[in-house]
């Protein structure tokens, strides 16, 4: 069975990354949206000491702690994902560690060389807007 495509979107909040990725599942029925923004707003609502320290974190505007990045998309792609789905991967990786992370477990589903990696390249001003 051929192997199905699968997208990485990279790129600020307000790069249009939500808008292509709209585009793209229109095209490509059998890819599965995965969004790290939203499986943060997830996790951060509960009531639980990793959601505490992830809102102390973005309050003071960092980044949350890269493995658990990894570890929630990298959950929901395992426990979801079949072998006919494709991925489409919204706003992760952010950092080089999460990005060698998503590199090693595409390779480990033979899925590295079906991979397209897009990014999103806009300024502050034009997010913003």
């Amino acid at each position: 069975m051929e192997k199905p495509f699968n997208f990485v979107f990279i790129g600020r909040s307000g790069s249009g990354k939500g808008v292509q990725s709209d585009l793209l599942m229109k095209k490509f029925l059998y890819l599965k949206h995965i969004v790290t923004g939203e499986m943060f707003r997830n996790l951060s609502s509960r009531d639980t000491d990793t959601a505490h320290r992830i809102n102390q974190t973005l309050k003071r505007g960092g980044l949350p702690f890269d493995d658990l990045a990894t570890m929630l998309w990298m959950h929901e792609i395992a426990f979801t994902i079949k072998e006919k789905d494709g991925i489409l991967l919204d706003g992760a990786p952010r950092r080089v560690v999460e990005a060698e992370n998503l590199e090693r477990f595409l390779d480990f589903l033979e899925r590295g060389e079906n991979t397209f990696i897009i990014f999103l390249d806009t300024t502050r001003e034009e997010a913003e807007k």
